[in-house]
């Protein structure tokens, strides 16, 4: 016979125990494991700096023409025509093809024209500033409102906001203006300290 004082255990007792028990182990591990994350991280490397953007101003003169031309800004024609002015020819196939290799551009099977690859927006878009810079071609047009102001920007970069009003157009033209003469004052002052022979990049 058993003794008295050991009775035994029903199914459902015995079930619940053991339901309990593993519920504890798996608790006891989510915790060991937490700890060791904690304390055992591996040796991560070091972050890397995000690799400047392609400079598209480097390009040759074809190629710049061509990366514009597959841009939307409103002064592209009035860009390339300057930038080929003294050419006898236009970008061709084989300057698309350059621009492709270097990943600014695309053309899809369907497509009939390339266009511009995301890693080629910034790098049209810098070349832009600069060539509008360069050759003073400038566009200031009105480009969305928020409350009582209004913002104007220009293809050179600029960008502001003024408070609407009968004068608003003027006020924005009165600053852009103002940046105009100091990007250009800033970019001569740059080429001035460069060493002999470096061209602007």
């Amino acid at each position: 016979m058993m003794p008295a004082h050991h009775q035994p255990q029903s199914v459902t007792e015995s079930f619940v125990m053991s339901r309990v028990s593993l519920s504890q182990l798996q608790n006891a591990n989510r915790s060991i494991q937490a700890m060791r994350a904690m304390f055992d991280q591996p040796n991560a490397a070091p972050a890397l700096p995000a690799p400047a953007a392609f400079d598209a101003f480097t390009l040759p003169l074809m190629q710049q023409a061509a990366l514009i031309q597959l841009t939307e800004t409103h002064v592209k024609r009035a860009l390339i025509a300057r930038l080929l002015e003294d050419a006898q020819d236009k970008p061709q196939a084989e300057d698309y093809r350059a621009l492709v290799d270097l990943g600014l551009a695309e053309r899809r099977e369907a497509d009939r024209w390339h266009h511009l690859t995301r890693a080629g927006v910034e790098p049209a878009k810098i070349l832009t500033q600069k060539l509008c810079l360069r050759f003073n071609v400038h566009m200031l047009t009105e480009g969305g409102d928020s409350g009582w102001q209004v913002r104007y920007a220009c293809p050179c970069g600029f960008s502001t906001m003024v408070r609407r009003s009968r004068t608003a157009w003027g006020n924005a033209a009165t600053q852009h203006a103002a940046s105009v003469r100091t990007k250009i004052g800033i970019g001569n002052l740059v080429q001035a300290l460069k060493p002999p022979g470096m061209t602007e990049g």
